[in-house]
């Protein structure tokens, strides 16, 4: 009647010897630390992190298919679903002029298409499709020298769009179809030189909508339906060495509007 007993603390016995076995085993705690989501020297992984935060595994399938394909055409034997934050820092401009009129332009950005292009420098967005820009979709690109969505369809800005954009130079927003511009919208663009806002459809401009572009050079609001100026609208630009008002309909001109231009060509 004990056979069942004695046999089944035999098995024990072995299972036990079994198991001590394997953990003094090489490679063994390698295994351990695996299941546990730490590498060979107890530090946690994710399960895309595998060298550190360069090696860490982005996917960009799910982006604009424009965007996707800038991205990879920069990139060297790159998938879509396995692309390292180290290879996308290495992006400096993405160009998305399309060659020719032929139905391939951008129409619509998503939120997220530019996260994790920290160097990115340069944005081309010349004769595309755009109605609207997604709140944020340049958070993630605090280097952004020059962005230019000439001639596309934008009918408005986002509040605070081009926030955080303390490098940007170059800004060309011209050939749209802006009607009026969010009250701060430049308020982040300190280091702007260039501005272009010619041909699109503003009645009026926010009081202090240049206030804080103190280096601003250029200056293009031609070609608009400007029928008025704010009081004191170019009083801190005094960098500004060219300023284009031509094709509105302005009746009237502000005291002084211009008293503070001593560099206006």
């Amino acid at each position: 009647m004990k056979f069942p007993v004695i046999f089944s603390l035999a098995i024990l016995v072995v299972l036990a010897v079994g198991v001590l076995a394997f953990c003094k085993s090489p490679g063994s705690e390698t295994f351990a630390n695996t299941a546990l989501g730490e590498n060979a020297s107890g530090e946690k992984t994710s399960g895309e992190e595998t060298h550190g935060e360069n090696a860490f595994k982005v996917n960009v399938c799910g982006r604009t298919p424009q965007v996707r394909d800038a991205i990879l055409e920069n990139l060297s034997d790159a998938n879509c679903d396995r692309v390292t934050l180290k290879q996308l820092g290495t992006i400096k401009a993405l160009n998305f002029q399309p060659l020719g009129f032929d139905g391939t332009g951008i129409s619509s950005l998503k939120a997220r298409d530019f996260d994790n292009l920290k160097n990115l420098k340069i944005v081309n967005l010349r004769y595309n499709d755009l109605v609207f820009l997604p709140d944020g979709v340049f958070d993630d690109n605090p280097n952004l020298t020059m962005l230019s969505f000439f001639r596309n369809r934008l009918v408005f800005l986002p509040d605070g769009v081009f926030d955080d954009l303390k490098n940007l130079g170059i800004l060309d927003l011209g050939s749209n179809r802006l009607v009026s511009l969010p009250v701060g919208v430049f308020d982040d663009l300190s280091n702007l030189e260039d501005l272009s806002l010619h041909q699109n459809r503003l009645v009026s401009l926010p009081e202090g909508v240049f206030d804080d572009l103190k280096n601003l050079g250029i200056l293009d609001l031609g070609s608009n339906r400007l029928v008025s100026l704010p009081v004191g609208v170019f009083d801190d630009l005094s960098n500004l060495e060219d300023l284009s008002l031509h094709q509105n309909r302005l009746v009237s001109l502000p005291e002084g509007v211009f008293d503070d231009l001593k560099n206006l060509g």
